[in-house]
């Protein structure tokens, strides 16, 4: 009974924060969603060869290629905000935007020195082999939504890109999050 009582109490108080604060809700979606896409690329690396113990850098290759395909597969029909939501995109921009207004013109030109230019790539797409891939500031990272396992926030252009370390194709993106 105190369980069921204790259970009821979190739903009701979830419930709550969410009428509350609509970005907690976005937030929570945004995370929810981004846990699937996890799962997903788990359940589908289940489904490859195992590698061996002592791989050598082809077959690594081999296997995160597989991986790929069996993600775009998938994800046939993902479009961009699939994985953000559009609350969740404002506040991304906003939070880039507040970050660097914060910055000197030296710092703000220092953290954008890397980013590659050029056609973004589509959702699903490999990041381009060639291009650079500069970390995010810290502290702008520090006040971005957690990412889970492996995904990586990225600049390319004057967009926010949430990458897919392990087979580095572009997941979702954040569209014209930097400032002029």
């Amino acid at each position: 009974m105190t369980t069921m009582l204790a259970a009821l109490t979190l739903v009701a108080l979830t419930v709550q924060a969410a009428a509350v604060n609509p970005d907690a809700a976005a937030l929570a979606e945004f995370s929810k969603r981004l846990n699937a896409y996890v799962a997903l690329r788990v359940e589908l690396a289940k489904k490859l060869e195992p590698l061996s113990p002592t791989a050598s850098a082809s077959e690594l290759q081999s296997r995160q290629a597989a991986l790929a395909a069996a993600l775009r597969n998938a994800r046939v029909r993902t479009k961009q905000g699939d994985l953000i939501p559009t609350v969740v995109q404002a506040k991304i921009r906003d939070i880039v935007r507040s970050d660097f207004q914060r910055r000197r013109p030296a710092a703000q030109r220092a953290a954008v020195m890397e980013v590659p230019t050029g056609p973004l790539p589509g959702i699903n797409k490999n990041y381009p082999e060639r291009a650079a891939l500069p970390t995010m500031p810290p502290l702008l990272l520090a006040n971005l939504p957690l990412l889970p396992d492996n995904l990586q926030y990225r600049f390319f252009g004057r967009h926010v890109v949430i990458l897919d370390g392990d087979v580095e194709i572009v997941v979702d993106y954040v569209h014209n999050a930097l400032p002029r």
